[in-house]
């Protein structure tokens, strides 16, 4: 009886262990899932800066020396070339625009927050 009743009690819990690894599986692979559509968005959004970029040479004559230059009202606007809700990337991060000359780098911090790492997304 004794047996019967610890191969019960074992293959209960080995049941648990499995759904558990595999709900663990799915959280992963949301995880992942999730993780994409930001990097996607961020790709649209650093497109989108790319583009008033050019506004506001085009307006200005000048390069922005940063993406506080795209958010600041020019002349008698009332905003400027970029809301401010548009700079920031799909993880919250402010973006980076690196001006050198009429180059320029606009940078995401990726998944991980951290400017100048690997997981960095950049025009």
């Amino acid at each position: 009886m004794l047996i019967v009743v610890l191969s019960v009690i074992g293959t209960l819990v080995a049941i648990g262990i499995i759904k558990w690894v595999l709900a663990v599986s799915e959280l992963k692979k949301a995880a992942d899932e999730v993780t994409e559509f930001r990097k996607a968005a961020t790709y649209d959004t650093i497109a989108s800066i790319d583009q008033t970029v050019t506004v506001y040479y085009v307006r200005t004559g000048n390069m922005p020396k940063g993406i506080s230059d795209l958010i600041r009202p020019i002349d008698d606007d009332e905003q400027g070339v970029l809301m401010s809700k548009n700079a920031y990337d799909a993880w919250g991060n402010l973006f980076k625009l690196e001006v050198d000359g009429k180059k320029y780098t606009i940078r995401s911090a990726g998944p991980d927050g951290k400017m100048n790492t690997e997981d960095d997304i950049t025009n």
